[in-house]
């Protein structure tokens, strides 16, 4: 994540996580998955 942006990151059947400036996002290789921002971005 950079500047100062929250974001969300789920990886499919497990709950959203919250991602916040310096988080990184890990999945396994074909996970699916979705990356999204909030309301504010």
């Amino acid at each position: 994540m950079k500047n100062g942006i929250i974001g969300r990151n789920q990886i499919e059947g497990q709950p959203v996580k919250v991602l916040r400036p310096g988080d990184a996002a890990l999945r396994p290789p074909g996970e699916k998955h979705w990356q999204g921002g909030n309301a504010d971005t």
